[in-house]
């Protein structure tokens, strides 16, 4: 099946994962490229080497919470044929906490804000335009859009294998994805009548800047960390071709089919023991 979106806007697309994905859209598909980060320089690269027709930058800082919403609402109205959002901008800090004289609140504030509270905040101001978009399509469709399996718009979810097996040297990291993770489970429910599809990509470690020394100076060779970032694409652009909702990769996808199946399994027979209350019918789209 060929890649069905017809423009991406890719929220942290400077490097690394998400610079690749750009590439590979663009590359791979007949697909436009809407690319978002802080380093206009690197996002400049990208319509240098693919041209304006194939690529389109804006800067953004999700850090600064209280523009987001602002951005959205100039980049949709730009790129109304935008039809897949991916968050991917992410930072990874190392925390001791048995010297918790070391700890640096600010930095860890800031890998909070980044990981997960600026996707609450992508979720609030993206999904109008999501929802909107897919049900106009939905009408003129007949209505034949409804449901899981002809979903025309989507939200997409960076998080990593760290969400569902921790790693002790960074714990707040592992922490803010499993939060990210959690949360897939609960829009997917909330959004299964919608036309708006939520994927997620569980990347396992990937040699990328991530781990560079200047981010994590306790690591020595960061960037030849994990699976090669060649590799990695490869793998999750079959699955994006594929239409999978789960993309996990590499050591994340052992991981994740060791546990996720149970889990998945008891979440949802928690979620149909309160099936039917007002208090639950009102948390998902009817």
């Amino acid at each position: 099946m060929p890649f069905p979106y017809n423009k991406v806007l890719i929220i942290g697309a400077t490097s690394g994962i998400g610079r690749a994905l750009a590439e590979a859209i663009v590359e791979r598909s007949d697909a436009k490229v809407v690319v978002t980060g802080r380093r206009e320089e690197k996002l400049q690269e990208l319509v240098e080497k693919y041209g304006k027709d194939r690529v389109s930058s804006a800067t953004l800082d999700v850090t600064k919470l209280e523009t987001i919403e602002g951005f959205l609402k100039m980049i949709t109205s730009e790129h109304p044929d935008i039809d897949f959002i991916l968050h991917n901008a992410g930072i990874q800090r190392g925390a001791k906490f048995h010297e918790p004289d070391t700890l640096d609140l600010t930095a860890l504030t800031t890998e909070l804000t980044t990981n997960y509270t600026s996707v609450l905040y992508v979720l609030k101001y993206a999904l109008p335009f999501l929802l909107s978009k897919a049900s106009a399509e939905m009408e003129g469709s007949g209505g034949r859009g409804e449901g899981r399996n002809n979903k025309t718009a989507a939200i997409g979810l960076m998080t990593s294998g760290l969400a569902i097996l921790p790693m002790t040297r960074c714990g707040p990291y592992s922490a803010s994805k499993a939060a990210v993770h959690q949360l897939v489970y609960a829009l997917r429910v909330q959004l299964e009548k919608t036309n708006v599809k939520v994927i997620e990509i569980l990347p396992p470690s990937v040699q990328t800047e991530l781990h560079d020394a200047k981010h994590q100076p306790d690591i020595t060779n960061g960037g030849s960390i994990g699976m090669k970032l060649d590799e990695f694409v490869d793998e999750t652009w079959q699955a994006l071709e594929a239409g999978d909702e789960s993309i996990p990769v590499g050591m994340a996808k052992r991981a994740f089919d060791a546990i996720e199946p149970t889990r998945k399994e008891m979440y949802e027979k928690m979620d149909k023991m309160v099936a039917g209350s007002e208090q639950y019918e009102s948390h998902r789209a009817q």
